[in-house]
């Protein structure tokens, strides 16, 4: 199962396979990530919102024609 955690020192966290960026990302639930939960080093959290894609200008000049 995946779960989203994010470092709750701000910082990237190292981590088997790599490192956890500071805004977080999924990972999966293991005895590892069970133990960074339990430490406080991460907690449990949703996934920013992804930006709205602005439309290209020429999509946008030809859509007006």
């Amino acid at each position: 199962m995946k779960t989203y955690v994010i470092p709750t020192s701000g910082a990237a966290l190292p981590c088997p396979g790599g490192v956890l960026p500071p805004e977080g990302d999924y990972v999966e639930m293991n005895r590892f990530w069970r133990r960074r939960l339990a430490d406080k080093d991460v907690v449990t959290g949703k996934p920013p919102r992804a930006p709205a894609a602005e439309p290209d200008s020429a999509d946008t000049a030809a859509k007006k024609k």
